[in-house]
C-alpha cells in the first residue's frame, strides 16, 4: 500500500481532525482514511463522479438504448 506525506497542515486543522477521530472512535489515521474514501467514493458507497439534474418538459421522451447510442 502506498503512503502519503502531507506537509504544512495547520495546527487547528489537526486538532479538529483529532476531535473528529475521537468522536467516530477511530485513530487519526483511520479518520483520514475514512475522509479520503468518502471524498473518492461518496457517502453510502455510491460513486460521486457527476450529478444529473432533470427538468420537466411536459412531453414524453424516448430513452431507449437505440435512441441514445444510435446502435
Amino acid at each position: 500500500m502506498k503512503s502519503i506525506l502531507l506537509r504544512g497542515v495547520p495546527e487547528t486543522t489537526l486538532e479538529k481532525l483529532k476531535i473528529r477521530a475521537r468522536t467516530h472512535h477511530r485513530s487519526l489515521q483511520g479518520e483520514i482514511h475514512a475522509l479520503l474514501s468518502e471524498a473518492v467514493v461518496g457517502p453510502g458507497g455510491k460513486t460521486s463522479d457527476f450529478q444529473i439534474k432533470t427538468v420537466h418538459t411536459g412531453g414524453l421522451q424516448n430513452w431507449s438504448r437505440k435512441a441514445i447510442y444510435e446502435d
